[in-house]
């Protein structure tokens, strides 16, 4: 597989205490509150982030129609879907769906769409593991078809009292975190992805130590330690990154140019 070539624009993330929305003191400055009683934490922590840091203001109507948005998550927004499945069983009527607009497993990515005004498309994604890499080989692939164009990729989880349920004992203290990135097209890091158990090839002549997503629950950690790897990279210096689920796995490097 050839490589890709990008420019890395912003990559910041936010942590939310598990089990209570406390978000950073700046959310509702920052976070329009028009139709947050439809947001779940997830939405929210994806919404603080896009519309803090993507610089979306700046875009000309050009840029926006070249913006996409993906978002790699385990839970993603089942805490919506939760609370319209258990109105829906406490009513003995009937429930509109105006009641609960949005009220999908990719609610988020709709919503930094809507709020933000990219029109580049969206894509949500489940991968387990693998989810920091394939976000961002996702993300890539939509460079490769818009030569000016931007991805804005949302990587973690926000867990609620029914996915810390879900969780295995030794992973419920998992800290709540979503990590963002965009790229856009350049040609100042270079990524490449060999999918397989081919990491010592893929990770050989690497400078920087390698970022790994084994004993993580929460995607968002390994995704934000790679991106704050990739941002300290001098010329010619690389790193990799080795995501696992049940046996697959993906090492991506990424080398600044």
């Amino acid at each position: 597989m050839k490589p890709f070539t990008f420019d890395l624009v912003t990559h910041e993330h936010v942590t939310v205490p598990n089990g209570g929305a406390r978000f950073p003191e700046d959310f509702a400055q920052v976070v329009d509150p028009k139709g947050d009683k439809f947001r779940d934490d997830f939405t929210r922590a994806c919404l603080y982030l896009a519309t803090k840091y993507s610089n979306a203001a700046m875009m000309t109507e050009e840029d926006r129609l070249k913006a996409t948005v993906i978002v790699a998550s385990e839970y993603g927004n089942v805490d919506a879907m939760f609370r319209f499945q258990k109105q829906i069983w406490s009513n003995d009527g009937l429930v509109s769906a105006q009641q609960f607009p949005h009220a999908t497993t990719s609610s988020a990515s709709t919503f930094v769409n809507i709020d933000r005004k990219f029109r580049g498309g969206n894509a949500t994604i489940n991968s387990g593991g693998l989810n920091p890499a394939v976000a961002f080989f996702h993300a890539l692939l939509h460079l490769e078809d818009f030569v000016a164009g931007s991805s804005h990729i949302f990587v973690g989880d926000v867990y609620s009292d029914i996915s810390l349920e879900d969780l295995p004992d030794s992973s419920r203290t998992s800290t709540s975190e979503v990590s963002y990135t965009s790229i856009r097209a350049g040609m100042s890091y270079r990524a490449e992805f060999h999918f397989g158990a081919e990491t010592e090839e893929a990770s050989a002549g690497s400078t920087k130590r390698l970022v790994t997503s084994l004993g993580e629950t929460n995607s968002a950690v390994p995704m934000k330690q790679f991106f704050e790897s990739v941002r300290g990279l001098k010329p010619n210096e690389s790193i990799a990154m080795v995501c696992s689920q049940d046996g697959r796995i993906v090492t991506t490097r990424v080398t600044a140019l």
